[in-house]
């Protein structure tokens, strides 16, 4: 009976030790300070922080700024685009300028009226084996202003010479105002691309 008792009471002592073991545990663990769950809302306050944003446009309403920016540089000779020579294909607005150039217009959600479509992407279309892509960056200018009226010459140059500059890589210049600047290439044409940042609803 005496060992069988020791046995026991080695197990019971046992037992308790791990008992005592566990209650530590759960009490430590209920003791360590909770780490902050980062919400997606945060997150989105977070990536305004860093890229800004911009108020919701149409599209009418930023194709007559373009023309109304252009009309400011008339010793550049670019030309404004001509609402009666529009065309709608592959959910966006396509505007002619010059040989093998073309402003167009990729809303948020396509509907066929640009008064009511909002802005999204605005971009120069240029085939890759034209004479005009010196030009196409002149315009990409324009468009950079049409989309930020608060920028500066200097602010505008630094965005498109940083596109220029990424655009091997694939990505898009900002510098916290709310859009973006890309230079996008596929085959067969250049895309020089100015995209509005807005607000998660």
């Amino acid at each position: 009976m005496g060992r069988k008792w020791r046995n026991v009471m080695i197990g019971v002592a046992i037992v308790a030790v791990v008992v005592l073991v566990g209650i530590l545990v759960v009490k430590m663990a209920s003791d360590k300070p909770k780490e902050t769950e980062v919400t997606s809302s945060e997150e989105s306050e977070a990536e305004i922080d860093v890229y800004g944003r911009v108020d919701p446009v149409t599209v009418g309403g930023l194709v007559a700024q373009f023309n109304q920016d252009i009309t400011k540089l008339s010793d550049l000779g670019l030309v404004t685009v001509d609402d009666g020579a529009m065309v709608m294909h592959e959910n966006a607005y396509w505007y002619p300028l010059e040989e093998d150039l073309a402003l167009v217009v990729v809303p948020v959600e396509f509907s066929g009226d640009k008064e009511k479509d909002t802005a999204l992407t605005t971009l120069i279309y240029v085939d890759k084996d034209s004479m005009n892509q010196a030009r196409a960056l002149e315009y990409l200018r324009v468009l950079v202003q049409a989309n930020d009226a608060k920028l500066s010459e200097d602010e505008i140059s630094g965005l498109v010479n940083e596109a220029e500059k990424l655009r091997e890589r694939g990505e898009m210049a900002n510098r916290g105002n709310g859009i973006f600047v890309a230079i996008h290439g596929t085959d067969d044409h250049y895309e020089y691309q100015v995209i509005r940042n807005y607000q998660d609803e």
